[in-house]
Parts: C-alpha cells; sequence; structure tokens
C-alpha cells in the first residue's frame, strides 16, 4: 500500500477509527495510522530540538552576563 493511496483516506474516517478486537483495520488504515504517528513524532523531535537549542542558547548568554558583572565588580 503504498503513501499516496493513504492520501485518500479522509480525516474524518481516520480519526473514527478506533482500534479494537472487533474489526481488523485495512492496510490502507494502517497505512495512514502509522503516517500520521511518523508526523506527529517528527513534529515533536522538531520542537523539542528547537527547545533544546532555545535552552542552550539561554544558558550561555547568562553565563557571558554573569561574567560581564562578576568582571565588572572587580
Amino acid at each position: 500500500m503504498s503513501l499516496q493511496t493513504t492520501l485518500y483516506m479522509s480525516e474524518q474516517e481516520l480519526n473514527s477509527y478506533r482500534l479494537t478486537g472487533m474489526d481488523e483495520p485495512t492496510d490502507e488504515m494502517l497505512a495512514a495510522v502509522w503516517h500520521e504517528v511518523v508526523e506527529e513524532a517528527k513534529r515533536k523531535s522538531e520542537d523539542a530540538h528547537r527547545e533544546l537549542f532555545r535552552r542552550i542558547h539561554d544558558t550561555i548568554a547568562a553565563q557571558r552576563l554573569s561574567r560581564k558583572q562578576h568582571e565588572l565588580n572587580q
């Protein structure tokens, strides 16, 4: 099942499907679900990466400021 085929499954169909023991999902449904999982994981990873580097940048800036203030007070 190709990714292009999964794009034809509507968002409403995808959101309404629930994995239960009652119905076997089609290959199209599984592919669509996994596609969504991959996209969300990618987005969360990119968000975490940006947050990490923002914190690193903030920490470096704070340390530089602290050093500068320490040098001025001597």
